[in-house]
């Protein structure tokens, strides 16, 4: 049984809430396994965390990052940027994540890593089993998503045509 949101603020959900539980009782629209959207949110926020801890001041700036969710498509998107004192915001690229279910019931997370200036992708793929450590993945996409920051740049200097070297490459 899911329980339904909880708090003063909260009577807006709650109305939600009820009417999603009464067709998905009576039939009327296809449930979903509410456990998944809740884990994209959590697992941006995981990697949100794990990307701070990891990296405190990207560009020698504070991280600007947006979150956009929607939860009817299973998809969740983590654009990710540096602000500098001067306050102008520098992208610095993306994690999309898609959730959705195998063929066998199990749910699956595919996290897509981008970054701006740079035409290199890559696709991670985490399998929800119970002994599934959800942290410890949020920390290898978001060290996979930093190792990627620098070859972006790399691959942007080679693109530009400057023969010059970096004054300094932070990541």
């Amino acid at each position: 049984m899911v329980a339904p949101p909880s708090g003063q603020g909260n009577k807006i959900a709650m109305r939600i809430f009820a009417q999603v539980m009464e067709n998905c009782a009576d039939g009327g629209i296809t449930c979903y396994n509410i456990t998944m959207p809740r884990r994209l949110l959590s697992f941006l926020t995981d990697i949100e965390h794990a990307l701070l801890a990891s990296e405190p001041s990207p560009r020698k700036g504070a991280w600007q990052n947006l979150r956009t969710v929607n939860f009817q498509g299973g998809l969740a998107r983590l654009t990710l940027g540096s602000a500098d004192s001067s306050a102008a915001l520098e992208p610095m690229g993306a994690v999309v994540l898609q959730s959705y279910t195998l063929a066998d019931g199990t749910l699956c997370l595919k996290a897509f890593l981008s970054w701006s200036g740079s035409q290199t992708e890559s696709v991670q793929a985490i399998y929800s089993r119970p002994e599934t450590d959800w942290p410890a993945q949020a920390k290898r996409i978001a060290e996979a998503w930093l190792s990627g920051v620098a070859a972006a740049l790399a691959e942007r200097m080679s693109h530009s045509g400057s023969n010059r070297e970096p004054l300094a490459v932070a990541v």
